[in-house]
């Protein structure tokens, strides 16, 4: 978007594509809908969280959210007790828990880890779902070195889980 839609897309995981975030407020909240949220308090991820900050806030915001009519928690630069910084969705479910807010944004994939594990005891009710959007991609500028990206693009596209020099990575990035 900043760059004009001038960036050179070079690859992007599979389980980032239609990912979505959910706005999820406390059962006890009162918050039912988009309009509840005139005066209560939103926790939010860090500030560089695309599925807990980053496009909620602009898809939010396109719901025509007054976000100068809400109270935000953010946790940016808040760091958990082992001196970890923020990683945002289960930062923010950790605050929602501590009542520090009365809703938070999540991925999608988290809040149905959450409701598949817990059902109707499920302290939170997801209030609204995100347009789908793509998580993570690696891009470049349209300056960059159109072979240099195809050989990352292969490369990256060749990892092998088998291969024991990548099965760790691929295994801890889901893919």
């Amino acid at each position: 978007h900043r760059n004009g839609g001038a960036s050179q897309t070079l690859v992007m995981r599979d389980v980032d594509c239609n990912f979505r975030s959910v706005l999820m407020a406390r059962k006890d909240s009162g918050i039912n809908t988009l309009d509840d949220l005139k005066g209560a308090t939103l926790v939010l991820g860090s500030n560089q969280a695309a599925e807990a900050t980053v496009l909620p806030i602009h898809f939010l915001k396109r719901e025509n959210v007054d976000f100068d009519e809400l109270q935000i928690v953010s946790l940016d630069g808040e760091e958990d007790l082992h001196g970890n910084p923020c990683s945002s969705e289960r930062h923010v479910l950790e605050a929602l828990k501590a009542e520090r807010g009365s809703a938070g944004i999540i991925g999608q994939r988290m809040w149905e880890g959450l409701v598949a594990e817990h059902g109707d005891q499920l302290p939170f009710a997801a209030v609204w779902t995100s347009p789908p959007f793509s998580h993570c991609a690696f891009t470049a500028g349209e300056q960059f070195d159109e072979a240099k990206g195809k050989r990352f693009t292969e490369l990256m596209l060749a990892m092998d889980p088998d291969d024991p020099a990548c099965a760790d990575v691929l295994r801890l990035e889901g893919t």
